[in-house]
């Protein structure tokens, strides 16, 4: 066995044996032209090709729906979410979640190898191509006419043999070589008991490694959407604090420019709010919808006390919100607080 370190699954010439055969279905079944690709248990390509006339987005398309199979360890076409959560999904991994028909997972009985996706035709016959080929749950072995496509099926072992050539090198064997198949026997278990654990070992690393990686892209976007949050509603106060003003000198014009920016602020403020109920725990979705009701009851004031006062000063119109604007501040106080912890926690 070779000591170079490699990822568990597929090699190359598996992979691009998945695809010609994925291509030669669509070419038989008429479809139009398909773009196929297949990655491995880490989700990067090995083999992608597009038949002539494809589109060229159908490419990347292929490469997204097999990352779907393996991210949901189904077929992408039976993934069944709402489409805030998708949405949600997609952005934290970059676009690579696209739930259609199309991607399959490709594995040896329980053992995941990698995924396969297909792109061009409908997504019925896009799953189609690659289903006959790379899913049912099982490694796709090829048959007897196809003995010659394949260069090699199981790492270390050759390429693959039909049935009928290995039964015709058949025959009685001299003692010195049954000693020596014997022998020979005995090392190819221990180096397979010696790959076992190398590979083993390889694959709590790579589980390891991509629980990081997934707890930090997940810590990345929940901390961009708290801070925009905390920025939209910022933002809002200050216009706010800006009617207030311009209600006390009286200038309808400021008015109405500070008004159009806290209905641009305040549509800030719930899209961001909506995007924490999708990524965040229960407690931090709590707090911030304290934080947004906190800056709901201190709006309501100011419009009660300016529709009340037809001559206000300032002084008047700050110390009637005194109280809500300390219970926001401590609303904020208590998001910041706590969504810190939980980012220390992931």
């Amino acid at each position: 066995m070779s000591d170079t370190p490699r990822l568990p699954g597929l090699e190359s010439a598996e992979a691009a044996w998945l695809v010609q055969a994925a291509l030669d279905v669509g070419a038989e079944r008429g479809f139009p032209p398909l773009a196929v690709a297949v990655v491995d248990v880490a989700g990067e390509v090995i083999a992608l090709r597009r038949d002539d006339g494809g589109m060229p987005m159908t490419s990347r398309i292929a490469v997204a729906k097999a990352r779907t199979a393996l991210l949901a360890l189904k077929p992408s076409g039976q993934i069944d979410l709402p489409g805030g959560i998708v949405d949600g999904i997609q952005h934290l991994y970059g676009g690579d979640f696209v739930p259609w028909a199309g991607g399959v997972l490709v594995a040896d009985g329980e053992l995941i190898l990698g995924a396969a996706g297909a792109s061009g035709a409908h997504a019925v016959e896009d799953e189609e191509a690659v289903q006959r080929r790379c899913g049912g749950g099982r490694r796709a072995v090829p048959t007897t006419e196809q003995c010659e496509r394949p260069p090699t099926w199981v790492a270390g072992r050759g390429p693959f043999r039909c049935p009928e050539s290995v039964a015709a090198e058949g025959g009685n064997m001299s003692g010195d070589v049954a000693v020596a198949v014997i022998a020979a026997g005995s090392a190819l278990a221990a180096s397979v008991i010696t790959g076992g654990m190398a590979w083993l070992v390889m694959r709590i690393q790579l589980t390891h490694q991509a629980r990081e990686q997934r707890s930090a892209r997940r810590e990345q976007v929940l901390r961009n959407a708290c801070a925009q949050c905390l920025e939209a509603i910022s933002k809002a106060r200050l216009e706010l604090a800006a009617i207030g003003r311009a209600a006390v000198a009286r200038s309808d014009e400021l008015r109405a420019v500070a008004e159009r920016e806290l209905d641009v602020a305040v549509r800030a403020l719930f899209t961001h709010r909506t995007h924490l109920t999708l990524i965040a725990d229960t407690t931090v979705q709590r707090l911030a919808a304290d934080m947004t009701d906190a800056f709901e009851a201190l709006w309501d004031k100011q419009e009660q006390t300016l529709a009340a006062g037809a001559s206000l000063t300032e002084d008047e119109l700050w110390s009637a919100q005194t109280q809500e604007a300390a219970t926001l501040e401590k609303a904020m106080a208590d998001f910041v607080t706590r969504a810190g912890q939980v980012l220390r926690s992931l």
